[in-house]
């Protein structure tokens, strides 16, 4: 009789040593991974995307003029047409109005032809004949 109850401590002996190793299998297959991913470095993945970009400037300020020029004749001359206004960028040549030539001319010959002085008074046109 001393045989079976050996035996049959034994046998319980095995299986609680089973069922605890499987329930620390158990465990530690459900919490390894955690502790492993959470000692792992976490990598964020980009991808690049293309972006087109507009070339362009933007600012504030006040916009001002860097010279002033006088535009003035020793002759009179009558404007048929003006090409820009008042306050207008122009660059060296470029032409800012037309002159009407022929009503300038109908009045150069007046001048002449009455002997009118100039109001700065220089010369004095005459029409020879």
């Amino acid at each position: 009789m001393n045989y079976r109850k050996t035996y049959k401590k034994r046998k319980a002996f095995h299986i609680t040593i089973i069922a605890i190793s499987v329930i620390a299998g158990l465990y530690f297959n459900m919490m390894l991974p955690g502790v492993i991913r959470d000692n792992v470095p976490c990598v964020d993945v980009i991808f690049p995307e293309r972006t087109e970009y507009i070339p362009s400037v933007t600012c504030s300020g006040t916009v001002g003029y860097s010279q002033v020029r006088s535009i003035k004749e020793e002759i009179p001359l009558i404007i048929k047409e003006y090409l820009v206004n008042v306050g207008d960028r122009v660059d060296q040549g470029q032409t800012i109005a037309v002159v009407d030539k022929q009503a300038v001319c109908d009045k150069l010959s007046n001048i002449q032809r009455f002997g009118i002085r100039c109001a700065d008074g220089g010369r004095t046109f005459r029409q020879d004949t």
